[in-house]
């Protein structure tokens, strides 16, 4: 189970798939910045007149 600040493993968590989560969340790390700047350029030709109350809305986010 994933929260804001963290992850949560049930005791009888199987090796191979603690394995596999280390995998994705790398690959998430990897990729976030990308993301998150996709999402910004999108946002920006797409919603123009909004864009800059979301940006900050999505920032101050819990």
């Amino acid at each position: 189970m994933t929260t804001r600040v963290g992850l949560h493993f049930p005791s009888d968590l199987a090796f191979d798939t603690w394995e596999q989560a280390g995998h994705k969340i790398s690959r998430l790390i990897d990729s976030s910045a990308w993301c998150l700047g996709d999402w910004l350029v999108y946002g920006q030709d797409r919603y123009a007149d909004r864009y800059r109350n979301a940006v900050a809305a999505a920032v101050m986010a819990p």
